[in-house]
């Protein structure tokens, strides 16, 4: 999204405002994770925050690292006919033998140069090595990782299907000398008893850098809330981090101030929380980032197939909310915030949103993390006691009961719809 910070027509006057203290204490950087040392038995790179034995058990896992296969450095080096083709179609061979097949839902868009532009490899979702189910798949045949599990069939048949035409000949020649060196390594020979495991398309490895990249942003973040202070001293906290249907991970919390630091009246919650696009001259960097990351939507009329619209006449989360001039304590719920029809408004996906469409944040915390991070004041009794119904909600669950099939209740009637 690219937003004209110079652009002047829907700008909030440049006067000052006396509620912009809550914008006093926003950092001049966002946060960035610093550089630790690699594993001190496996050499594994690791990130800030990550424990100690988290790689290879402190050295209680060892990986195989062969040395490279005299017969190996020969095709590499040797000016045989066989070395010489091998090395002048490495990429083939090396895509013939890869251990891994990387998969991802790839927007193939931005991959068509003639109407995209420069080539950009872009994936939606989890991006995963998948250890596919071999000759399962209506029309497909093994490839990359898969055809380690069919080396042990001395026709090799699988793997030279794979062969070009034209030089039929030497690439099957090639082949033979891989597979024979390959047999000496542990990793080929685990994939080789793969071949008899039923049902593999279960099976896959996930990449787990984003599970590790958003542990070590928690962790300083709850070093900015629990040690820090920056929205007061906390008496005591609970929190709980789920995973998205697609994988992505998020986290919920809740704090408990000690008694000189809880919120209880608007004025308090306009210090730390806000609901409102920030004047664009003044603070032009948390401006992008509340537009980019703290507009809910566009929903409802505007969008009626948005997930929180879908089946329903407006949205189920009270967007757009109405405009306020002040902040005010709603019965026995969340705060009504305060958003001001100031003129302010940002074209988001399409759509030009106000303040209407905000959703609550505190500007250091957003500001140091460049991420959706929804913070709000729950002083009532109905807000505490849904916060901790959330956070202790556990697992996806569901309930079922077994009957009788065809069971008829006293009338003579039978449930069909119970009955399945």
């Amino acid at each position: 999204m690219e937003i004209n910070l110079d652009d002047e027509d829907n700008d909030a006057p440049d006067v000052l405002d006396p509620y912009d203290i809550v914008y006093a204490n926003v950092p001049s950087e966002t946060h960035k994770l610093e550089a630790v040392e690699n594993c001190e038995h496996c050499n594994a790179k690791k990130f800030e925050y990550e424990t100690p034995g988290f790689c290879c058990r402190s050295g209680q896992i060892h990986l195989s690292t062969p040395d490279t296969p005299p017969k190996l450095m020969r095709l590499w080096s040797a000016s045989d006919d066989d070395a010489r083709h091998f090395r002048s179609n490495i990429r083939f061979f090396n895509r013939h033998f890869s251990f891994t097949s990387l998969y991802c839902h790839l927007d193939h868009m931005t991959t068509d140069m003639r109407n995209g532009g420069v080539y950009t490899f872009r994936a939606h979702g989890q991006i995963y090595h998948n250890v596919r189910s071999f000759g399962k798949e209506e029309g497909t045949e093994p490839r990359h990782l898969e055809l380690y599990f069919h080396d042990d069939d001395p026709s090799l048949e699988l793997r030279y299907r794979r062969c070009r035409e034209e030089c039929l000949r030497k690439d099957k020649e090639v082949i033979d000398r891989l597979v024979a060196i390959m047999r000496g390594n542990p990793y080929s020979e685990h994939f080789r008893t793969m071949g008899a495991v039923d049902n593999l398309e279960d099976y896959h490895v996930e990449l787990n850098l984003v599970s590790c990249v958003f542990r070590a942003k928690l962790e300083a973040m709850k070093i900015k809330l629990l040690k820090n202070d920056i929205l007061g001293k906390v008496r005591a906290y609970v929190y709980v981090v789920e995973f998205q249907k697609r994988g992505l991970p998020h986290a919920h919390f809740l704090l408990i101030m000690k008694r000189k630091w809880k919120l209880t009246c608007p004025e308090q919650y306009d210090r730390l929380i806000c609901a409102e696009l920030p004047n664009k001259k003044k603070y032009p960097e948390l401006y992008i980032m509340v537009t980019k990351h703290m507009m809910h939507g566009p929903c409802g009329v505007l969008n009626p197939n948005c997930p929180c619209t879908k089946g329903r006449s407006s949205c189920k989360n009270h967007y757009p909310r109405p405009f306020v001039e002040s902040t005010s304590q709603g019965k026995d719920s969340y705060p009504i915030y305060r958003r001001r029809d100031n003129g302010s408004k940002e074209k988001v996906r399409g759509y030009k949103l106000d303040n209407r469409w905000v959703v609550p944040y505190n500007p250091h915390i957003l500001h140091a993390f460049n991420c959706h991070i929804n913070v709000e004041a729950c002083s009532s009794i109905k807000s505490v006691k849904y916060l901790f119904k959330y956070v202790y909600k556990g697992h996806d669950r569901a309930s079922i009961a077994v009957r009788e099939s065809g069971q008829a209740d006293k009338e003579g009637n039978i449930d069909e719809i119970k009955a399945l």
